[in-house]
This record gives C-alpha cells, structure tokens and sequence, in this order.
C-alpha cells in the first residue's frame, strides 16, 4: 500500500511540476508578446511622426510656391485691370504661364492606412494617439477633395488662358516643360 501512496504521490508532483511548467510558459509568453505590441506600437508612432514631418517639409515648400504664384495672379490681374497688356505683354504672359500649374500637396497617409488595413490598430493602447490619427485621415480625405476640386477649377482655367494667350508663345517659353522663360519681344 506504501508503494500506491507514493506513486500517487510522486504522479500528484508530477503533475503539479507539469501545470507550473506550462502555466510559467503561457505568462512567459504573453509578456513576450505585450513587449512586442509595445515595440510595434513605438515603431508606428515613430512612422507617423516621420509622416508628418515629410508633410510639413512639403506643405513649406507648397505654400513659398502658392505666394509665389498668388503674386503672379495679383500681377496679371493689375496688368489687365490698368489696361497694361500692351506695355507688359512679356510680363503678361510669364505670369500667366503659370497660372494653370497648381502646387499640390500630397500628404503622406501611409501610416494610417497601413494600420487601417492590417489592423493592427489594436496595438495601439493610448486612446488620444488613435483619435488623432483617425482625425489626421479626416483632414487626408478633406486635402484629397480640395486637390480634387483645384484641378477642376485649373482645367477649366487653363481652357480660358488659351483663348486670351497665343499657345504658341506658350509653347516657345518652355524648358523642358517644367519651367518657363519670359518670351522674346513683347508679345501681344
């Protein structure tokens, strides 16, 4: 009966050796797992932080190109408006030339739309960084429909700069057809 008691015994440590085991295991490895959430959650803040630094760098640029451009308006509006077409037909159509050249921004939703469609969403256990980003891919979307309606207005302007300007003066103020030189004389 002895020998009974101690297998049973013996089975019992076993056992309990076992269910240790296996439960140190399961904690062991769902810490593992939070470091590596948390390790991914850093690694997609530190890309959407680098997201917004590339917008930034590039709305700057945007925007020096937009006042450029605004002075342009502002010149080709005061020549027509003073009846100067005459005298400043060089200027006139410098200015113009740019006119249908939009300066686009492009923002750099990457990052959210990678978690959008991985869903690894869920890594990401602060509330307020979530609502800003789902609010960064609102201000995305809203970006993408101004982009959207500015190309309409700069077709539609672009139809009206050939009926007032010669095209092919246009077309001889071309450098490689991303910058423009003032034309020769002064055209009318």
């Amino acid at each position: 009966m002895g020998s009974i008691g101690q297998k049973i015994s013996n089975r019992f440590w076993e056992f309990l050796m076992l269910f240790i085991a296996i439960t140190l295991g399961f904690f062991v490895e769902n810490y593992r797992e939070g470091l590596v959430d948390r390790e991914k959650e850093s690694e997609i803040i530190k890309s959407f932080v680098n997201d917004l630094k590339t917008d930034i760098e590039e709305l700057e640029v945007v925007i020096k190109r937009r006042e450029i451009r605004e002075i342009r308006v502002d010149s080709v509006i005061y020549i027509f408006n003073n009846g100067l077409e005459n005298e400043y037909g060089k200027d006139l159509y410098f200015y113009a030339r740019y006119l249908p050249r939009p300066f686009v921004f492009w923002a750099n939703n990457t990052t959210v739309e990678q978690l959008k469609f991985s869903g690894n969403f869920i890594l990401i256990k602060n509330q307020k960084l979530i609502d800003n980003l789902l609010d960064y891919n609102d201000n995305y979307i809203f970006i993408n429909y101004i982009r959207l309606r500015e190309e309409y207005l700069v077709r539609r302007l672009f139809d009206q700069i050939n009926h007032i300007f010669d095209p092919r003066i246009f077309d001889e103020m071309n450098v490689y057809d991303i910058e423009f030189v003032y034309p020769s004389g002064n055209p009318k």
